[in-house]
């Protein structure tokens, strides 16, 4: 009886290695079985820094990976993730070339639960550029404006150009470095420290480039607006023209600039106008900007505006009278009349017909005299000539006759 249950539970036993042996084929190969998997692992790029002694770069935004042929149970292979795997190039391994580089990887990590079935012949692309700097200018971009009855004066930043390095493609495209910031209703100094953005000629933003300094201190004056008039300063006088008028366009200016020296400040004198070679009846004149002071709107020149009328000569026959004559002499001339040559404007020469010539016979006693002739002519009129200028007189006494017998 022994004998039987012994041979009995040895069976037993045997079935039930049968039967957990199926189960774990049945486990293997069915419910988990052996699979092959392909996955994409990027690749880090080692001692990146080391092609730059070549004068080399590789092109920025790349994300070079490789294709792994996975083996393993379904459970591994689909649930292994890339962050499992380390796959390198070491860049400082090899001689590269601008352009397009076939670089061999290798792999460094790998799940000990995985197999990768294709180690051999793994390549990856990497593209590089000529390593490339240059220096370009700052500029600024100002937004917004101070509050009303302010104005911003000329920006001050610590540095006037910064460096860009970079690959080429790049590189190439900056034309400049730009500070932007905001004055939006300011009514004091701006100082802030701002960041360089690389541009093109377009005003687009370059990426993928180093800007050294990154960035700058930007200082921006903000000062009170001040209004004064401008005067219009002038030498000698016109020549055959009568000035009417002369004034500025604008007749006044507005001005920025520290507080203790605006205040100073009155009027803006033009550069000094000789009218006397003067022939045109408007001129572009320059203002005299003191040092510190700021034009608001104004280029620095005016528009003087000369309005005048052209001189006219008109001539007139005048009779000679003779003044303090004594009563005692007989006076006569050579000359009854002169012609006499005045200028003016026309209008004031229309309304002008007689002029008084006169001899002043004062003091004068008996004999021939040349004597000057004197003119008496409106304030408002020059005289231009007197024909003849001097003229004879004899002054004789009177004779008294007597009658006989008286």
């Amino acid at each position: 009886m022994d004998e039987r249950n012994k041979k009995e539970q040895l069976i037993i036993k045997i079935c039930c290695l049968i039967a957990a042996f199926g189960l774990w084929l049945y486990t293997t190969n069915v419910l988990n079985p052996i699979r092959t998997y392909k996955k994409s692992i990027p690749v880090v790029l080692m001692n990146a820094d080391a092609i730059g002694q070549s004068n080399l770069t590789l092109i920025p935004g790349q994300n070079p990976s490789i294709t792994l042929t996975l083996k393993g149970t379904a459970n591994d292979v689909y649930s292994v993730t890339e962050n499992q795997f380390k796959v390198v190039i070491d860049l400082g391994a090899y001689v590269l070339k601008k352009g397009e580089n076939i670089i061999p990887v290798e792999l460094k990590e790998i799940p000990n639960n995985i197999k990768v079935v294709n180690t051999e012949n793994l390549w990856a692309k990497v593209e590089i550029d000529e390593l490339e700097e240059k220096v370009v200018p700052i500029k600024t971009d100002i937004e917004g404006k101070a509050k009303e009855g302010y104005y911003a004066l000329k920006t001050n930043i610590n540095e006037n150009s910064a460096r860009i390095t970079g690959a080429a493609r790049y590189v190439e495209k900056v034309d400049a470095v730009v500070a932007k910031y905001n004055i939006s209703n300011r009514t004091s100094d701006l100082q802030q420290s701002v960041s360089l953005k690389p541009v093109d000629k377009n005003n687009n933003v370059v990426d993928y480039v180093k800007v050294e300094p990154s960035y700058v201190n930007v200082k921006v004056p903000i000062k009170k607006i001040k209004s004064i008039p401008i005067t219009v300063k002038t030498t000698g006088e016109l020549a055959d023209r009568i000035l009417n008028s002369i004034i500025s366009i604008p007749s006044s200016i507005e001005i920025a600039g520290e507080d203790a020296l605006i205040n100073s400040i009155t009027s803006l004198n033009t550069e000094t106008i000789d009218l006397s070679t003067s022939s045109k009846d408007e001129i572009d004149i320059k203002l005299i900007v003191p040092e510190g002071v700021t034009l608001i709107n104004n280029n620095g020149y005016v528009k003087v505006k000369i309005t005048s009328n052209n001189i006219l000569q008109k001539s007139i026959s005048s009779t000679i009278k003779f003044i303090n004559k004594s009563e005692d002499y007989d006076v006569t001339s050579d000359i009854s009349q002169v012609n006499i040559i005045i200028k003016g404007t026309g209008d004031i020469l229309n309304n002008i017909t007689t002029i008084e010539s006169y001899i002043d016979l004062n003091s004068l006693k008996e004999g021939t005299h040349s004597l000057p002739i004197g003119v008496n002519i409106p304030s408002n009129v020059s005289l231009v000539s007197v024909t003849p200028s001097n003229i004879n007189v004899t002054i004789k006494k009177k004779v008294v006759e007597t009658i006989n017998g008286n």
